[in-house]
Order: C-alpha cells, then sequence, then structure tokens
C-alpha cells in the first residue's frame, strides 16, 4: 500500500531539493511537487511563530494532491519543511503543527520539520567531503557548499545535486533537526 508525503516547503531549491530528500529516507514514498510559499507569508512578522490561516490555506492546497482513497484510508502525511533561520525551532515548529492540525483534524498526520538554520545545514552535514560535526550549529553553510562548488551555489540548480549526495546515517548522526524528520518518515512508513 503507498504512502503519500505532501509537501509545503519556503523556497525554490527545496521545491526539488525536498523529494530527492524524502526518497532517500524511503523509495515506495509518493511525493506529489511541493507546494511553495515564501516563509514571510507563513510567520506573522516579528513573533516567530505561524500566521494559522495562511499555514491551513497552503495546508488545504497540498492536501489537494491526496487522492481520496488515500485520505480515506489515512495513508498520508503533510509535511511542511522551513528553515529556522534566526527563529527558534522549539517554538516556531509546534506553532506550525498547530495551525496544520487544524485543516487536517489530526496531528497524526502532520509534521513540522524545522531546520536547525537551513536546509543546506543538512547537505553540509551529511556530504562526504565536508567533515561538519555540528551542521545544526555552523555559520553560513550555502558558504560552505560554493567552498567545494568553486566558489559559487545556486540554490535552485545545486541544491537537489547536493542533496542526491547525502550519506543519511552521517547526517542522522550529527543532526538532530534532521534526524527528527527521518524518525517521523520511519514512522510513518512502519504505520502500514
Amino acid at each position: 500500500m503507498t504512502r503519500v508525503v505532501v509537501t509545503i516547503v519556503e523556497g525554490h531549491g527545496d521545491t526539488e531539493s525536498l523529494p530527492i530528500l524524502l526518497r532517500l529516507i524511503d523509495p515506495s514514498l509518493r511525493i506529489p511537487t511541493p507546494v511553495r510559499v515564501p516563509k514571510s507569508r507563513l510567520i506573522r512578522a516579528g513573533t516567530g511563530l505561524a500566521d494559522a490561516g495562511v499555514v491551513a490555506r497552503y495546508a488545504r492546497i497540498a492536501l489537494s494532491n491526496v487522492r481520496a482513497d488515500e485520505l480515506a484510508d489515512k495513508r498520508f502525511l503533510l509535511l511542511l519543511l522551513l528553515d529556522a533561520d534566526d527563529d527558534c525551532p522549539a517554538t516556531l515548529g509546534p506553532s506550525l503543527l498547530e495551525a496544520m492540525r487544524s485543516t487536517t483534524g489530526h496531528a497524526a498526520h502532520c509534521f513540522a520539520a524545522v531546520a536547525k538554520r537551513e536546509f543546506e545545514s543538512w547537505i553540509i552535514g551529511g556530504h562526504p567531503d565536508i567533515n561538519e560535526q555540528d551542521p545544526d550549529a555552523a555559520g553560513s553553510p550555502k558558504k560552505r557548499i560554493a567552498a567545494i562548488n568553486g566558489g559559487k551555489y545556486k540554490e535552485s540548480v545545486d541544491q537537489p545535486r547536493f542533496t542526491s549526495r547525502i550519506d543519511l546515517e552521517r547526517l542522522g548522526d550529527r543532526s538532530p533537526s534532521f534526524r527528527r524528520l527521518a524518525d517521523r518518515l520511519r514512522d510513518f512508513a512502519d504505520s502500514r
């Protein structure tokens, strides 16, 4: 029985990179094209908290990619991925999750993944040529990637390519924010 993960992301690079990452974790997942929404629209300015109405609206859009049988059998997970940037992930994540719950009616079918700093932190934590022991605390991950990429980094081009090279075990050992996402996906896959 196929499970579907419908996603909301903030960046252009995330639109292609998140499905790659999710398929590395579990190749059996069906992952429709992510819904992209700038973080500034999902978060109330100056609060570091979700704008519940906006999050719910985009959650409904993402859920329109779930087939009726998948909805009825509860074979879906609504995943929202944001970069923490300077926000506190421990505050932002639960705020986003609460806003998504209002759409699905059940927390078991929602997960808010907040990359500590940014998605690129996960790339440097799992990249075989970068020895970063604490990617969640690393400063300027995009500059670290550019340094091994001929001095340049273009998110929409390079992020998917670098994501496909992530060593999941290495990254899981180094990044608690990634480990939470991977554990949630494995729990979802095991609930078959």
